[in-house]
């Protein structure tokens, strides 16, 4: 939605300054004239969608890179986990939980 948005910003910024005659030949290629603009503003909303979802992904990306730098889960190659183990996890999981509410 907020891609839909910017594009149309942009779009209408677009044609506000282009010239109905006579326009830049930099303004038609942008999309500033209708209708053939259409196809460059579904460009840039595709565009700035992508940017955004990429954008998304690193942030979820940061987050586990986190996660995993705090070394909840043990990493020994073939490692079994027994009931210990799981508990040892959860303490750990639920000091962590603890010291971020009192932070």
């Amino acid at each position: 939605m907020l891609s839909l948005i910017i594009a149309l910003i942009i779009m209408l910024l677009l044609v506000s300054i282009t010239p109905t005659k006579n326009a830049p030949r930099i303004l038609v290629m942008l999309g500033g004239t209708m209708p053939e603009g259409i196809i460059q503003e579904v460009t840039y909303f595709f565009c700035i969608f992508g940017i955004m979802d990429v954008l998304h992904l690193l942030g979820k990306i940061s987050d586990e890179k986190k996660a995993l730098s705090q070394h909840l889960l043990p990493e020994k190659e073939n490692w079994v986990l027994n009931a210990e183990d799981a508990n040892k996890i959860k303490l750990n999981v639920q000091q962590i939980e603890h010291k971020k509410n009192i932070c």
